[in-house]
């Protein structure tokens, strides 16, 4: 193992290493640990926004380093199926298979697809007139003559907080 670069962390010089070793890495220590900052947070102990500056932090450097992480855990799992350690079990499995239906030479399915594409773009043409409305429209639908009633679609949102890292 290479020598790790040492991080400065509260005036005192500590490799990354040393610090994610100050988090709790067991199951059940994960769910204490949880209870604990559930329990100052509904107290009043601790602010929300200091928990979330930690949990913002460790995603941004597990958004960073998971490609490379997943790279070398494939690598070290080696001929080995399934290995347990730390109190994990790794196992090399596939995730999110897809069949590509474009080199089977079928006709119908290559039909079907471009059907498919063309029903799509015609439904988001729809939605965007419906979102265009605002209030009650009246329109003839030519091809039958039949007079009908719109309005503009109905919305809905969720609230939340909007994080930004400076």
């Amino acid at each position: 193992m290479q020598n790790e670069t040492p991080i400065i962390i509260n005036g005192q010089a500590e490799t990354a290493l040393q610090t994610l070793r100050l988090l709790p890495d067991l199951k059940s220590n994960a769910k204490s640990f949880a209870d604990k900052l559930a329990e100052d947070l509904d107290s009043g102990n601790v602010l929300p926004r200091e928990i979330e500056k930690y949990f913002v932090f460790i995603n941004l450097v597990q958004k960073r380093l998971a490609p490379r992480l997943d790279e070398a855990l494939l690598d070290s799992q080696g001929a080995n199926k399934k290995i347990v350690e730390y109190g994990i079990e790794w196992e090399v499995a596939e995730f999110g298979t897809k069949y590509h239906y474009e080199n089977c030479g079928d006709k119908i399915m290559d039909s079907l697809i471009k059907k498919q594409a063309e029903l799509k773009s015609e439904i988001e043409a729809r939605q965007k007139f419906l979102k265009s409305l605002t209030g009650k429209t009246i329109i003839v639908n030519e091809p039958t003559g039949e007079v009908l009633e719109l309005y503009p679609p109905r919305k809905t949102s969720t609230t939340g907080v909007k994080k930004t890292i400076l």
